[in-house]
């Protein structure tokens, strides 16, 4: 379910990356130079996973406001904020357990009276609309009545170079993460040969997350 930054690297040198200067002629390293952008590569391509697969999971729950319907979602919003924060403090949490404000994309929704939301729907009335990534619109929400919403969490980011840093993902993307680096890389090198190198690497990304999905 994981895998070291060496492992990557390592993977790369000696495969997409085998016949270039970054890949230093397939002995399993990363030329240190071209490491800070492909780590930027990778969190980028993390991103964009966790949104697409239910990688990581989570669960905040909302105390409505009466005659509040938007509720955007970040610490600052949270119960464990009062006297901290301005407010409204509508996401319940404590001080010991605060809400960790990791949101990448909510995907379910029930209140405490049992009724599902729908996200999205303009056809069905319980529906919470979502204006912006990060802003739950809740229609008939009312006071005393909790929304519990489920979501697509943020990784853990690299934040160096480090190569014993942990990549936390399913074993079956770690291709999916190879082609998007290698494309990445490729295109902002900038020829004619790079840019369609790029490309291949890129559509190859995009194919693997679709074989995984189906």
């Amino acid at each position: 379910m994981s895998i070291t930054l060496q492992t990557l690297f390592h993977q790369l040198s000696v495969a997409e990356l085998s016949n270039i200067s970054a890949g230093n002629n397939k002995d399993g390293t990363i030329n240190e130079k071209n490491q800070p952008a492909m780590v930027v590569h990778i969190n980028d391509c993390l991103d964009m996973l966790y949104r697409k697969f239910s990688i990581r999971e989570n669960f905040f729950i909302i105390e409505p406001i009466e005659g509040y319907d938007r509720y955007k979602i970040s610490l600052d919003h949270a119960q464990s904020q009062i006297g901290i924060t301005d407010g409204p403090h509508y996401i319940q949490d404590t001080v010991d357990d605060p809400f960790p404000d990791d949101l990448l994309q909510m995907i379910d929704a029930v209140d405490s009276e049992g009724n599902d939301y729908a996200f999205n729907d303009s056809l069905k009335p319980r529906s919470i609309h979502t204006p912006e990534w990060d802003v739950a619109q809740i229609p008939y929400a009312k006071e005393g009545v909790t929304v519990a919403i489920e979501y697509r969490a943020k990784p853990d980011k690299l934040d160096s170079c480090e190569l014993d840093q942990i990549i936390d993902v399913p074993t079956v993307l770690v291709p999916a993460i190879r082609a998007y680096v290698a494309g990445m890389f490729f295109q902002n090198i900038g020829t004619q040969k790079s840019l369609q190198t790029g490309s291949s690497h890129l559509m190859r990304y995009e194919l693997i997350c679709q074989d995984v999905l189906d």
